[in-house]
């Protein structure tokens, strides 16, 4: 934990010292060099939180599938663009030029494509089923929003412009690629949470990761519109966004790797999670939906335009729309195969529940049955104890089956061993009492008596 403190009170005095310099041009000229140190800086304290090595005590949640590969190109991304960017200051500082398209857009153009497989490799624990519907939704999500900024802005600048290809292309690659980066951290953020997923250090990670991501976004956008129109000015607060936003990036690897677990989340991460309906209504369908609505209202807006820019512009956004719709009906159709699985899933279930409980039922009557029986056979020990007790010898158990049949045969023999035992003291006092008479018959006739014999 301590050294998490320490990486993000270093971010933050970074954040806050970068800040000073652009907004007030100091340090002589260094504030020049802000945006290049806050990506190499982001950059590189993602890769080394990602990429320190954990100790198997250590309390911290650990790394599932491809994360911290993600990760990983998450802050190589970061990386890159600050090589753009130190490209981008040799052309200015040495060359005093402003190129555009130049070799700082290799740098510039590899962070979103990076950043963007990185957010695909995070991992969804739920059910293998999701990942197509969190593809989909942001498919959906980045059309409609690239479909809605080409009707309202993009196809503008696009048809305005007198750049060549390269250049038109480069100004609609970047905030294209801000907004599909956006896009996948919203529905990333929005899925189906699950025991894993409600982890803080993966929650707390994404979120602050798309913070920092929408700081770097509103600058990429804000540059790109006044370099279209030719009023960006080098050195003013649209150049914030850059270094603060990938130092975010920084700050988001720190709490992923760093932050620590909670006792609840570290028994939670045994627990099975059940399988979430996808068909169910919640941010992420919301979202979606409002987001198509909007995109036709745009639609209905430019068709009723007799403006010659709108009507230009008109092909594209109808392709678009009509790639969207295809989207979405794509997505119609995976959510009602999901819901006949889960409809059938459910039914199977019900089955075995009824199955179930048909043989708890018969369960418990064998139950009942066997404590009834048992306790018919306990009584009538107790009665042939009763009979024994008194003199009966000749009672015994009726027990012929059940689990008291081992006790009723013990019982009976040892009524048995009994019976022999008084049929012997009988026998033994009959005896004794014949030869108490014939001895006291042979005293008498040693006393000159008549020898007399009892019947005995």
């Amino acid at each position: 934990m301590r050294i998490l403190y320490r990486l993000l009170g270093f971010i933050v005095g970074v954040g806050i010292l970068l800040s000073c310099l652009v907004l007030f041009h100091g340090g002589w000229g260094i504030w020049q060099f802000s945006q290049l140190t806050g990506a190499f800086i982001g950059g590189f304290i993602t890769l080394f939180a990602i990429r320190s090595s954990s100790r198997s005590t250590e309390p911290v949640e650990p790394w599932l599938g491809k994360e911290q590969l993600g990760w990983t190109l998450i802050g190589c991304g970061a990386i890159m663009w600050g090589i753009g960017e130190c490209f981008w200051r040799y052309y200015v500082l040495v060359l005093h030029q402003s190129p555009f398209p130049s070799w700082a857009d290799v740098g510039y153009s590899a962070l979103p494509v990076l950043v963007f497989i990185g957010l695909l490799l995070q991992p969804s624990l739920n059910k293998a089923n999701n990942r197509p519907f969190i593809i989909l939704d942001s498919l959906i999500a980045m059309g409609s929003l690239l479909a809605i900024g080409w009707a309202l802005l993009l196809g503008s600048l696009a048809t305005a412009s007198s750049e060549d290809l390269l250049a038109k292309m480069l100004g609609l690659y970047y905030p294209t690629s801000d907004i599909a980066l956006l896009s996948i951290v919203i529905f990333l953020l929005l899925r189906a949470q699950g025991a894993y997923d409600n982890v803080k250090a993966r929650r707390y990670g994404l979120l602050i990761l798309g913070l920092g991501l929408s700081v770097f976004a509103v600058s990429d956008f804000l540059f790109n519109v006044q370099q279209n129109l030719g009023t960006y000015i080098d050195g003013t607060w649209v150049d914030l966004g850059w270094p603060l936003g990938l130092l975010i990036v920084g700050a988001a690897a720190s709490l992923r790797r760093f932050f620590p677990l909670s006792p609840e989340e570290d028994r939670a991460k045994h627990i099975d999670v059940a399988d979430t309906a996808q068909s169910r209504l919640g941010l992420r369908n919301l979202a979606i939906y409002v987001l198509v609505a909007i995109l036709f209202f745009v639609l209905c807006l430019n068709i009723f335009s007799s403006d010659p820019a709108k009507i230009q512009q008109r092909p594209v956004l109808v392709l678009s729309v009509l790639i969207i719709v295809a989207l979405v009906v794509v997505r119609q159709i995976l959510t009602i195969m999901e819901n006949n699985r889960l409809a059938d899933r459910q039914a199977y279930v019900l089955g075995q529940l009824a199955q179930a409980n048909q043989r708890m039922e018969e369960q418990a009557r064998m139950i009942a049955q066997r404590n009834a029986d048992l306790e018919r056979g306990i009584t009538h020990l107790k009665e042939v104890h009763a009979q024994l007790a008194n003199g009966n010898m000749r009672a015994r158990v009726q027990i012929n089956s059940g689990d008291l049949l081992p006790l009723a045969g013990s019982f009976n023999l040892m009524a048995d061993r009994l019976s022999r035992n008084d049929q012997a003291d009988t026998y033994l006092r009959r005896q004794t009492k014949l030869l108490n008479d014939l001895s006291s018959a042979l005293e008498r006739h040693q006393a000159d008596q008549p020898l007399a014999i009892s019947s005995s």
